[in-house]
């Protein structure tokens, strides 16, 4: 645990074998080499948690050439603003290919469409939960990485511009149960692409999109009037094909500027039972009315773990 700051203890007075979890931070090692060192000498560790500290060109030290890696027996990876690049990420978890959970917050992760497609993609066999959080990727690099592993369950994008994700995805995404993709710039065709693409999907969460058809419809026409802007709206909504997900239990599009007609759309492609909230403040009603849940309106606060 590099986080309490050094002396650190030398390597090789460490049970390196005995190490479950690694956790680096920034007042850790000297340099990525020496972090490196680290995690390889404790390649038993389950858990590899990184924040704020300077990983950028850590897959140099993870590939031995000639097509081989070492192997990490890692299940579960936080990074947060720890300097890696999308070949970093890539490399990493070609590393580890018994990972189960990875969370990406504050990298600099664009370009993991190219980084994927310049060697065979990991396996990632195992890897059932993936979030992504402010990490400045394009829509195609969202799709790429969304449609690597096979057996993803939840899906979280947040704070990066996915406009056309809807369209973009190639095949479907049948074994992802929870999508939450916060303030992406999502249009609501994009959404409902999205949403098509996930048969399966039993909870889903689209707050801060622009979902709204007059968005898409004021952007349409260029200094329109109000009316011509309404009659584009309606046609949008008339054309509009809407996803089925007969699986879904709770959806939220809290925050994304829907009409009574588009909330009565989106409410139709779920089940009767379904909990499917659109105004904040409804749902913070329904809340205090003994549904047994708290709602936080806003937070900017999360925890580490």
């Amino acid at each position: 645990d590099d986080s309490r700051g050094p002396p650190f203890a030398p390597l090789a007075r460490v049970a390196t074998t005995l190490v479950e979890v690694v956790q680096l931070a920034k007042d850790g090692r000297d340099s990525v080499e020496e972090r490196a060192k680290v995690l390889l000498a404790c390649s038993r560790a389950t858990a590899f948690l990184g924040f704020y500290c300077s990983l950028t060109g850590l897959s140099r030290h993870l590939d031995w050439g000639a097509g081989l890696s070492p192997y990490l027996c890692l299940r579960r990876l936080r990074l947060r603003q720890s300097g890696v690049t999308a070949e970093d990420m890539v490399q990493l978890l070609r590393c580890a290919p018994s990972l189960e959970a990875a969370v990406f917050v504050g990298e600099h992760l664009g370009g993991a469409e190219a980084a994927l497609l310049e060697r065979p993609p990991p396996p990632c066999s195992q890897l059932h939960s993936l979030e992504l959080m402010d990490c400045n990727l394009s829509t195609n690099d969202a799709t790429s990485l969304l449609q690597m592993p096979p057996r993803l369950r939840t899906a979280h994008l947040q704070a990066m511009d996915l406009r056309g994700l809807g369209t973009c995805l190639e095949r479907q995404l049948p074994s992802l149960r929870e999508l939450r993709a916060l303030d992406c710039a999502l249009s609501g065709a994009d959404a409902r692409g999205l949403l098509a693409h996930c048969p399966s999907l039993e909870a889903v969460t689209l707050c801060g999109n622009p979902l709204s058809a007059a968005a898409t419809a004021a952007g349409t026409v260029e200094e329109g009037e109000g009316e011509e802007v309404a009659a584009v709206m309606r046609r949008l909504l008339r054309e509009a094909v809407w996803p089925k997900l007969p699986m879904a239990l709770r959806a939220d599009f809290r925050h994304c500027g829907l009409g009574c007609e588009e909330e009565d759309a989106w409410r139709a492609c779920f089940p009767a039972g379904a909990d499917v909230e659109f105004s904040a403040s409804a749902a913070a009603t329904h809340a205090r009315a003994g549904s047994g849940r708290v709602v936080f309106e806003d937070s900017s606060s999360s925890s580490e773990e």
